[in-house]
């Protein structure tokens, strides 16, 4: 039943007890990130466990969570941007062109690889696993990657030993 507004003006505006914030308070005083920080803390192991139990029971709910929380902590891009990326690369790798696995609305990009700039996070394509290692063992920089190049080119002119 719902409290009539008379009742529910009371609640307004007032700072909450904890984090002194003016915001609604209907928990005893407390603002609802407060009162749900209290709670989860004098109820931790509770709280753990139905999250574990619900993450069992919905796992692709649960995959598809994780992949958008790491997207946007990462690289603070949301899971919509990435799949754009991957349709205007026509599902192909950014270096390489090879066929990418298909695009999936739980896993993402699934074994393909969201490339980026270690310095400044910035996200650069979608890479197949083989051109993502050949970039992060040559450390991302470019002159590493031109003299392998010239290497393989000068070695597939000559004679092996």
């Amino acid at each position: 039943m719902a409290k009539p507004p008379e009742q529910l003006q009371g609640n307004k505006n007032k700072p909450c007890l904890i984090c002194n914030r003016v915001r609604v308070c209907p928990y005893s005083g407390r603002c609802r990130s407060c009162y749900k920080k209290q709670y989860y803390s004098e109820n931790r192991e509770i709280c753990l466990e139905r999250t574990k139990n619900y993450n069992k029971k919905c796992p692709e709910k649960y995959e598809l969570w994780k992949r958008k929380s790491q997207y946007r902590r990462r690289y603070g891009i949301e899971f919509s941007d990435v799949k754009k990326m991957f349709e205007n690369q026509k599902g192909l790798c950014a270096i390489c062109a090879c066929v990418l696995p298909r695009w999936s609305e739980i896993h993402g990009l699934g074994k393909s690889c969201l490339d980026h700039c270690h310095k400044s996070k910035k996200v650069r394509g979608v890479l197949c696993r083989k051109c993502n290692l050949c970039l992060g063992f040559s450390g991302d920089r470019a002159e590493v990657l031109e003299l392998a190049a010239k290497y393989l080119r000068k070695c597939h002119n000559e004679e092996y030993l």
